[in-house]
């Protein structure tokens, strides 16, 4: 099940509803995805204030075999490596805080 995602039209609606005017709505999210943007591309963890901490993860080049390949007809190829080289991934950690006072849907 995928989950829903917030697009930025809402985020802005939002941020207008706090008391911005949408031109300074549109120019506050440019500002922190520009931010956020920038902390990605520099391996650095971000802080969302009392939510949590998106963390970035190295993954260590590796490779990977496969033992045989089916091929067409019921036949069976020979082994083939493919090499994955060093790999980023992000992760959301929540804070334990906000976890037990908010209930996840």
């Amino acid at each position: 099940m995928k989950a829903e995602q917030l697009q930025q039209p809402q985020i802005i609606r939002a941020l207008v509803q706090q008391g911005l005017t949408h031109s300074q709505a549109e120019r506050a999210l440019t500002a922190l995805l520009n931010v956020i943007a920038g902390a990605v591309l520099n391996r650095q963890a971000v802080k969302l204030g009392r939510i949590g901490v998106i963390e970035p993860r190295t993954i260590p080049p590796r490779t990977y075999t496969i033992g045989c390949i089916r091929e067409p007809g019921g036949k069976f190829g020979q082994k083939v490596e493919y090499f994955a080289g060093t790999r980023i991934k992000y992760r959301l950690r929540l804070f334990d805080t906000f976890a037990k006072a908010h209930a996840l849907k």
